[in-house]
């Protein structure tokens, strides 16, 4: 066990300084050439915020977006990316304190290697993406709640909706967690008879809720009021289409029907984790466009095996975990039926803290039971360490591929690093570049423009 310990310990600080040199390059993947960084681009350009028609994401809550505009104005989009790297750190961090306090310090920085070991989670580091942004408010709110629950202290209540309005005021679809919220406060233990800390029942649950929406819709109000300003759609630039939106485009961006069974919908979890691949797809399955790694899926069900190793107050908060994974097994399962788009894991990170806390648990439960000829834990220890081992080696892979120490260090030109990596776009958006200034562009296929200078 000490030795996994140490060999997660080490993998997370590898993950931690790859990526950081790769934030220190310039940014490369899509959404943040298409949006994330290239919004707030616009705006330090235009010296204000402003309705942006021509770009579709626009609309969409920018509380990171104008975090990044503030970077971008110090240093670049290099300065965002490593902004984005230092909040998912905090994000991992969070998420390996949560599981030390509440499983003791013995596999302390498994939980982290477990969302680090998929590979759209650790990559995600360096992209300058919103999704571990996410990750850490909503593993905040869960926190918030468990210390709430424990102490009964209202200004946990409070603390919870204000980081739920942050994850609202990132994506849309990190309001579920109010939903989150609400199976976790159900499930707590009665309190004894005659006990004064818990008076009002469902009344008081209905308070707690209202607290927490009510605080965090304050904090989502202001981006709602900057879309009906500007734009004349609250949602903008979903809900209904407009002057500058029409159905066309809504119906593209949100993806085609989904043709999904049943069975496929409660087998959701177990298809994105086997099928889904990062940029990609396996012919005949949908596209899932997250590679997930193998340890979620893999050891929460060990909780079934040791159960009663548990103290009481751990078996407390592990079953309100639970009931936080049933709920967004429920919620992925009837948001993919409708949307194509919802299908995807990186709606769903806010809880993904939590799933990696309830595998750390998995896993030392299952490790307490012993067989006459076989010691699980070792076996289990022995996988999780060749797949740990797997994973680094991705990592080294990942970044020989992409080589940013020459960029980073100066020896290689950005106008190089791009052709390297970036193919025909970075010479195509050069030659657009040499236009005359007051050249009007039209990008009708291509809508990465954070290179795009005219």
């Amino acid at each position: 066990m000490k030795g996994l310990e140490k060999l997660a310990g080490v993998f997370v600080a590898l993950v931690f300084v790859l990526n950081l040199l790769r934030a220190l390059a310039p940014p490369l993947k899509w959404d943040s050439l298409v949006y994330h960084l290239q919004v707030p681009q616009a705006y330090l350009a235009a010296g204000k915020i402003f309705f942006y028609p021509e770009n579709f994401y626009s609309g969409f809550p920018q509380m990171v977006e104008v975090l990044f505009t503030w970077a971008m104005a110090f240093g670049g989009a290099s300065t965002a990316a490593v902004f984005g790297w230092t909040v998912s750190v905090l994000a991992f961090l969070g998420v390996e304190g949560f599981s030390r306090r509440l499983l003791g310090q013995g596999t302390r920085w498994l939980a982290p290697a477990v969302l680090l070991g998929g590979y759209s989670i650790s990559q995600a580091m360096n992209w300058a993406y919103l999704e571990l942004w996410v990750l850490l408010f909503g593993t905040l709110v869960l926190l918030a709640l468990d210390y709430y629950l424990r102490s009964s202290q209202r200004a946990w209540l409070l603390f919870a909706g204000i980081l739920l309005g942050f994850a609202i005021s990132i994506k849309y679809t990190a309001g579920t967690l109010l939903v989150m919220a609400g199976v976790m406060l159900l499930v707590r233990e009665p309190n004894p008879k005659g006990s004064k800390a818990n008076p009002f029942g469902f009344r008081r649950w209905i308070f707690e809720m209202l607290t927490i929406g009510g605080v965090a819709a304050m904090l989502v109000l202001p981006w709602l009021l900057k879309n009906l300003i500007l734009m004349g759609n609250p949602l903008y630039p979903l809900w209904t289409p407009g002057d500058q939106i029409d159905p066309w485009q809504q119906a593209f961006h949100s993806g085609s029907s989904p043709q999904r069974s049943l069975v496929e919908d409660l087998l959701l979890p177990f298809e994105a984790t086997f099928f889904g691949i990062e940029g990609g797809k396996i012919e005949g399955t949908p596209e899932y466009g997250a590679s997930l790694g193998p340890f979620l899926l893999a050891l929460i069900p060990g909780l079934l095996l040791g159960w009663r190793s548990w103290e009481i107050s751990q078996q407390r908060t592990l079953r309100q975990l639970l009931a936080v994974a049933a709920c967004t097994w429920l919620l992925w399962s009837v948001a993919a039926h409708f949307a194509d788009e919802l299908m995807r894991p990186r709606h769903w990170f806010g809880v993904f803290g939590a799933l990696a806390v309830l595998a750390v648990a998995g896993f030392q439960s299952a490790s307490t039971i012993r067989f006459p000829a076989l010691r699980l834990g070792r076996v289990l220890s022995a996988l999780v360490f060749l797949g740990l081992v797997l994973a680094a080696l991705n990592e080294l892979v990942e970044f020989s591929r992409a080589n940013p120490l020459p960029v980073v260090l100066g020896s290689q030109s950005q106008d190089d690093y791009l052709d390297q990596q970036l193919g025909w776009y970075s010479p195509a958006v050069r030659a657009v570049n040499q236009l005359p200034r007051d050249a009007t562009v039209l990008f009708l296929w291509e809508p990465r423009t954070l290179y795009c200078q005219v």
